[in-house]
């Protein structure tokens, strides 16, 4: 949860902002092995391919990306 000491609301209090996380990207050796173990042993729903991605669907606001290789060479996070 993130507060913003700096923003009041009506009451006075810390305005506060739940944060949410909608995916993950995983970086692996072994894509197809990794499909497999999230869906055939832990039963989560393979949703699709989206190059360089597969999708594995864990709930319905939350997802893991994989990908073969170093997350920073399919990653679109930028840091300040």
């Amino acid at each position: 949860m993130l507060v913003w000491p700096d923003v009041a609301t009506d009451l006075g209090d810390n305005r506060v902002m739940p944060a949410q996380i909608d995916h993950i990207i995983l970086a692996v050796n072994d894509l197809k092995a990794s499909v497999d173990f999230y869906t055939r042993l832990l039963g989560f729903e393979y949703e699709r391919e989206r190059p360089p991605f597969s999708v594995i669907r864990i709930t319905p606001d939350f997802v893991i990306r994989s990908s073969r290789g170093a997350p920073a060479a399919t990653s679109t996070w930028h840091s300040r």
